[in-house]
């Protein structure tokens, strides 16, 4: 998630990375003394400063929470730590999506990113951008796999990368049409995280 933020501050946006599961900043010793539910009703987030964006400590947040969607105007993107299983798995509404699956050269690894492409090809909002990245060789078991199990329509729109920073650069760049736009990015890496990209 470093990587995605850093790649979006070099593309002039800016960013907030949330951790609505309560493992970034739940140590950090400078916490607000009201719960995120209270800061999104005064319409206030208390947040904390990171090298590149800021970052939210909001256990439990959902990405559809309709005071959050109001509060996302203020950035230009959001970012979620998630699950990578793809279990409760929430997307802002109106939103387009990107995912971002890391992939490593373990059985495990590719279990979890088959499982969570089974749970988007399922999810009302799960059809957008889906690129596979990391070993190359598991990227491409975990599409075959994909080709053969799930949906053809949605198998065609998943595509491998192979350098990580390329794709973050590549994915910090507004597009032409985009800049009124909202856009989600999920990010989902080894260490079981997941995170959601709002532009």
């Amino acid at each position: 998630m470093a990587n995605l933020t850093h790649n979006l501050h070099d593309a002039g946006q800016t960013s907030l990375l949330i951790d609505r599961r309560g493992r970034l900043f739940g140590g950090a010793q400078t916490r607000s003394l009201f719960g995120w539910k209270q800061q999104l009703d005064l319409g206030e987030l208390h947040t904390l400063p990171l090298q590149h964006g800021q970052g939210w400590y909001a256990p439990g947040v959902r990405a559809d929470d309709p005071a959050l969607h109001d509060m996302a105007r203020t950035y230009d993107s959001l970012v979620f730590d998630e699950d990578p299983s793809g279990a409760d798995l929430i997307l802002m509404p109106d939103a387009h999506q990107t995912f971002l699956i890391e992939i490593r050269a373990s059985k495990p690894s590719m279990l979890r990113a088959f499982t969570l492409l089974k749970a988007l090809s399922h999810h009302a909002g799960g059809r957008g951008k889906l690129v596979l990245l990391g070993d190359q060789a598991a990227c491409a078991q975990v599409l075959d796999a994909a080709n053969h199990f799930l949906p053809c329509d949605f198998a065609r729109a998943i595509s491998c990368a192979a350098h990580i920073d390329a794709v973050f650069s590549a994915l910090a760049v507004r597009m032409p049409g985009e800049e009124t736009s909202r856009e989600a990015r999920f990010k989902t890496e080894n260490d079981e995280s997941m995170a959601l990209k709002h532009g």
